[in-house]
């Protein structure tokens, strides 16, 4: 269970780490939290690194063509990569909260109506 409390209430939020995003909602007074810049930057860093073990599995599998076993094996490959870029997104955010830890900041949503009416004004 992590545990991540609220920026503006600080009620404490538990969330497995099934439910983990890079959104959450403050369950008591509805603040809308998101991963804050810098364990974004990690993300992406885990994300890339987790393309480039992919690539690799798939680009072993295919020197080994030439023989039945290998088409086998070739097939059994691509479908576990399937398998795991199904579950990236997930897995990579529960790699880099293992590893950086991820800190989430306060979102405040811009007030769309508001600043048309602001810019209708200034015309």
């Amino acid at each position: 269970m992590k545990e991540i409390k609220c920026a503006r209430c600080g009620k404490s939020l538990k969330y497995n780490f099934k439910s983990l995003s890079k959104h959450i909602k403050c369950d008591h007074c509805n603040l809308e939290m998101i991963i804050d810049p810098r364990s974004q930057r990690m993300l992406k860093y885990v994300r890339g690194l987790f393309v480039a073990i992919v690539v690799s599995i798939l680009m072993y599998g295919c020197m080994k063509l030439g023989t039945i076993e290998s088409y086998v094996a070739i097939i059994i490959v691509c479908s576990f990569t399937l398998l795991l870029t199904q579950f990236s997104d997930q897995l990579c955010l529960l790699i880099t909260d293992k590893i950086f830890h991820l800190r989430y900041i306060a979102y405040e949503r811009p007030k769309v109506k508001a600043a048309k009416t602001a810019k209708s004004k200034r015309r």
